[in-house]
């Protein structure tokens, strides 16, 4: 009897034995499987942050390729923006834009190469060093933006090639310095010659030329022989802009949003003639545009105003995602499994409510 009872002892011991050998294996692998996913997501994040980096510096060195190639044909008008000490860069297919100071998200410098960078390109005249600037939502867990800076200078003997004498069409610059945009050049609403829709400026450094780029005018209907209506879209008309029509004229309150290059605003008059003739559209600021249009005589046709073009609205949030494979799976930050599997808070872009591109806007 003794010898069972030292036997059950013995068997009721072991399984409790067993129940802590599991228990401990069990932890064991949690711990294992744990570190596991935090070294793969680690991984994960250094490679998208390695391959973004290589990209950024791919468009860094494309900037300073322009750069050369225009230095080296000596082109006149590529090296005038350069100089001209406003912020640029040089997409992928080779336009040269200036970046407004409130320039929209939308801007190609801005969402390069229709990605989550920007690119920001700056002149030194002093020290003839141009400064390129690449920044995008980095593959981090912070919301902050990464960014890489280069440099290039150019040789301390370079100058400015000696500007053309006469006017070059569809260049956006006052190439003979007599305050006008590439008059005679044609073209309805204030010439073919109008400054890039992208370019803009801060009206006191350097602003692109002004532009009236369209006029519609009309009679509304219902209206009396002196009502007028008038959708304009003028672009940097810093010092005033106007509009005469049959029976008198006044002065309009410029639309500077979003970026400088205004947007087509409507306006309307009570003192207009009841016959027809020309609307003329004067847009002042660094020279004069002028655009002009017909209308119709009071009870000659006419219609309500075509309605403005909808504003886009603009709003920065923090989301959870993946950059770099392109990836938002919601707003707000990422949740520790989130980050485990690579994910991370960073920013994004939302037009009119819509993701829009990675970094903000």
């Amino acid at each position: 009897m003794r010898l069972l009872h030292i036997l059950r002892t013995r068997t009721a011991d072991s399984r409790g034995d067993t129940i802590v050998e599991v228990l401990i294996s069990l932890a064991i692998l949690a711990l294992v499987l744990g570190t596991a996913y935090a070294v793969s997501g680690t991984s994960l994040r250094s490679g998208t942050a390695a391959g973004q980096r290589s990209q950024a510096l791919g468009y860094a060195q494309s900037q300073i390729e322009f750069i050369k190639k225009a230095q080296a044909t000596n082109s006149y008008i590529d090296l005038y923006l350069y100089t001209s000490g406003n912020e640029f860069c040089v997409t992928t297919d080779g336009s040269y834009l200036a970046i407004p100071v409130n320039a929209a998200p939308n801007h190609p410098c801005l969402s390069y190469d229709s990605n989550f960078f920007t690119v920001r390109v700056q002149f030194s005249d002093s020290l003839k060093v141009f400064t390129i600037n690449v920044s995008w939502a980095g593959a981090n867990l912070s919301a902050e933006q990464s960014q890489l800076t280069l440099y290039y200078k150019l040789p301390s003997n370079f100058s400015l090639p000696t500007p053309p004498s006469g006017e070059i069409c569809g260049n956006g610059i006052d190439d003979n310095g007599n305050g006008l945009i590439d008059e005679g050049c044609g073209g309805g609403g204030g010439g073919g010659g109008c400054p890039n829709p992208s370019s803009g400026g801060n009206g006191t450094s350097s602003p692109p030329n002004p532009c009236v780029r369209s006029v519609v005018a009309g009679r509304p209907s219902g209206g009396g022989p002196g009502n007028m209506y008038f959708n304009i879209w003028a672009s940097h008309c810093y010092s005033s802009l106007s509009v005469s029509y049959p029976g008198g004229s006044t002065s309009l309150a410029w639309n500077r949003t979003p970026d400088d290059n205004s947007q087509v605003t409507a306006y309307n008059v009570s003192n207009a003639s009841g016959s027809g003739g020309t609307v003329t559209v004067t847009c002042a600021g660094n020279g004069v545009s002028v655009g002009s249009t017909t209308v119709s005589a009071y009870g000659g046709g006419g219609g309500p105003p075509p309605p403005p073009p909808p504003s886009d609205t603009w709003e920065t949030k923090t989301v959870c995602g993946d950059p770099f494979g392109n990836e938002l799976l919601h707003e707000g930050g990422c949740t520790a499994d989130e980050r485990r599997f690579g994910y991370i808070t960073t920013l994004a872009c939302f037009r009119n409510g819509s993701f829009y591109k990675w970094g903000g806007c």
